[in-house]
């Protein structure tokens, strides 16, 4: 990619099965300029989370809200109601231990996904939250979130430098400086602000479903498109890659309940290894690796349960 020349990659992640994603290379002036063009209401300044940021989180009394990692749909909103319950909220460890509000799309962000698909939220550390696209029953989905997606992660690559596109990633994993946070529904966009990664072009992250005015049909696309807007103005070519991975094999923190299940004892020793177990059984469905309890691995038959959030626990 040369001076002046605006370029697009694009990856396309369909809901709910996650399977399938498609890379295009979508170089195009003019699609590059309506993503350019595009203006948020955000304040300007309130939306950077830096690296170097520490978010806590603080127990409060909640009257309206929703409890992290959802499990079902009487454990949502409804729950609480004009009662109130303790909810871990986050904020920004401040100087002093002085607790400050966290940078815009860090307690919410704009839902991705088509009306009636599910859908998700990318915050502005660039995490994956709030990720209910598991199709169940109505109103029923899990809705995962702190701990469940930590391996869900989007990356980087300009020339030879590499990074996933977090302020705060999994452990010994590149991060990004800064990203900067923007969105109005149906978009959000993040803005990688880390000039040693970049080397000088400007890199910006647009996420969206399709959502068309007064078109019902139109706007349930089960579809989430992941576009880099790149633009180089320097004389130096580079070479830019866009990376989505999700956590397809195993799902960390995640159980499914019920179903009628028997213990593996040769599937112990790890994720990978009750996956294996469950291959090689006609009657297994689905299993869950549990990393404490008298059974490490649990193959269920007669079905796939629903899934719920399971501390310490890896199904598929």
């Amino acid at each position: 990619m040369h001076t002046g020349a605006p370029e697009l990659l694009l990856l396309l992640l369909l809901l709910p099965h996650s399977g399938t994603t498609l890379l295009a290379d979508a170089a195009s002036s003019g699609l590059f300029d309506s993503y350019a063009q595009l203006q948020f209401r955000n304040p300007a300044g309130l939306g950077e989370s830096r690296a170097r940021d520490t978010i806590t989180r603080k127990e409060q009394c909640v009257l309206y809200s929703e409890i992290d990692n959802v499990t079902s749909v009487n454990k949502g909103w409804d729950v609480g109601a004009g009662v109130g319950w303790d909810l871990g909220y986050p904020y920004l460890a401040g100087e002093g231990g002085a607790l400050e509000t966290p940078p815009t799309g860090i307690r919410s962000a704009v839902p991705l996904g088509g009306m009636g698909t599910g859908n998700f939220e990318l915050r502005g550390d660039g995490t994956f939250r709030q990720w209910c696209i598991e199709s169940q029953s109505p109103g029923g989905g899990a809705k995962l979130d702190i701990g469940a997606l930590d391996e869900a992660v989007l990356g980087l690559k300009v020339g030879p430098k590499a990074a996933l596109l977090r302020t705060l990633p999994p452990a010994g994993l590149p991060g990004v400086a800064a990203i900067k946070y923007e969105g109005a529904v149906p978009v959000s966009k993040l803005t990688v602000a880390d000039p040693e990664l970049a080397q000088g072009a400007e890199l910006a992250l647009f996420a969206h479903g399709e959502l068309i005015p007064w078109n019902s049909s139109g706007s349930m696309t089960p579809a989430v498109a992941f576009t880099l807007a790149v633009h180089n103005p320097s004389e130096k070519a580079l070479d830019v890659s866009l990376l989505l991975s999700m956590p397809l094999a195993s799902q960390p923190h995640t159980a499914r309940l019920p179903g009628t299940r028997a213990c593996a004892s040769q599937g112990g020793a790890s994720p990978l290894a009750c996956k294996a177990a469950c291959d090689a059984s006609p009657s297994c469905s689905a299993w869950s690796h549990q990393q404490a309890g008298t059974c490490h691995c649990e193959l269920i038959t007669g079905g796939v349960p629903q899934n719920i959030f399971g501390a310490c626990t890896d199904p598929s």
